[in-house]
């Protein structure tokens, strides 16, 4: 993903239009021929497709954690931290 949307480093977010998505999807497929190791990634991201098709005002966002992630005034990376998900960021 970071590789789609230009992330070098660091904690940001980036807003990902349908044509970066399917182009991480496409990137990652290749990786499934290995069945030793899920990819929740890549199952997330078809996900995130469906619900495009299904809702023109989704939208998917990419947010990379940096050490600094607790500085951050980013509003997607504080919403990704609260999220409910069972971890702690």
């Amino acid at each position: 993903m970071a590789s789609i949307v230009g992330h070098t480093s660091g904690t940001a977010s980036y807003r990902l239009d349908r044509a970066q998505l399917d182009e991480a999807v496409d990137l990652l497929s290749p990786a499934e021929a290995y069945t030793g190791h899920g990819h929740p990634n890549l199952w997330l991201w078809r996900d995130d497709l469906c619900r495009l098709d299904v809702d023109p005002t989704a939208q998917v966002i990419a947010v990379f954690l940096g050490r600094d992630h607790k500085l951050s005034g980013d509003s997607a990376v504080a919403a990704f931290r609260l999220a409910p998900n069972g971890r702690t960021f």
